[in-house]
């Protein structure tokens, strides 16, 4: 948890290895430093890397594009990396509601976001968009005090993403025929678990059966039908209170 102390403190994105106390902020972090927020020489911020470190700095210098921070003596902390990963493979639904979605699982704590490109997906994001959904995750990570970016990675065929799933990970696949219901906390938490969720209609018949025969366990995530996001969020929230517990 952060520091009571930097509660307030507007925070920004600074990726890199930080080989000194002095470090510059760039690029669209830059704009909203200085011509949103308007921070001025002396004032107290706080920085993340994406990877897990974040800091106090203080603004030491003002340019057109750029601004450079000084970090504050020893406040450098690393986040404590967590037993489990959860990954959430997910047919991308349309228009805001990927964004609102990649917003969402940033903040419960996904750690990496596979974009399906399944037999129903409708949605086919290039590589622009996904630039764009990464903004979507940095802003997430600066209002929730995420110090860790979650990975996008787009577009995957079923076989793409079955293939990048760790050796050894526990596989889901939300179902709302499933086996398994969300209270069911049946086998062993692993350092890797993975959730499938399918797009508007679902995964068919064939994308079931081989994702069963990859030794998928099926989840109900209850009786009703969901939308993509709301199931995506929905199974996140499950795998990370099983693999997480305060």
């Amino acid at each position: 948890m952060p520091d009571r102390t930097t509660l307030k403190l507007d925070r920004f994105h600074v990726p890199g290895e930080w080989p000194s106390d002095v470090v510059a902020i760039v690029a669209s972090e830059a704009h909203h430093l200085l011509h949103v927020l308007r921070k001025s020489r002396g004032d107290r911020i706080e920085i993340f890397d994406g990877s897990g470190r974040s800091a106090e700095a203080e603004v030491i210098d003002l340019g057109r594009r750029n601004v450079e921070v000084r970090i504050v003596s020893q406040s450098i902390t690393q986040d404590v990396e967590a037993k489990s990963q959860v990954w959430l493979a997910v047919a991308p639904p349309k228009g805001e509601r990927l964004k609102n979605m990649i917003e969402k699982l940033t903040e419960v704590g996904v750690d990496r976001i596979l974009l399906l490109d399944t037999e129903r997906t409708v949605v086919h994001p290039g590589e622009t968009k996904v630039d764009k959904l990464e903004q979507v995750a940095i802003a997430a990570c600066k209002q929730c005090r995420r110090n860790t970016l979650p990975e996008i990675v787009t577009p995957l065929s079923m076989d793409d993403a079955l293939a990048m799933f760790p050796a050894g990970a526990m596989i889901w696949v939300a179902d709302q025929n499933g086996r398994h219901a969300l209270q069911d906390d049946s086998g062993a938490t692993m350092q890797y678990e993975c959730c499938l969720v399918g797009p508007e209609g679902g995964f068919t018949p064939t994308e079931l059966h081989q994702l069963d025969t990859a030794g998928a366990k099926s989840v109900s995530l209850g009786s009703y039908v969901l939308r993509v996001e709301t199931a995506a969020v929905l199974a996140a929230g499950w795998l990370i209170a099983r693999n997480r517990p305060e």
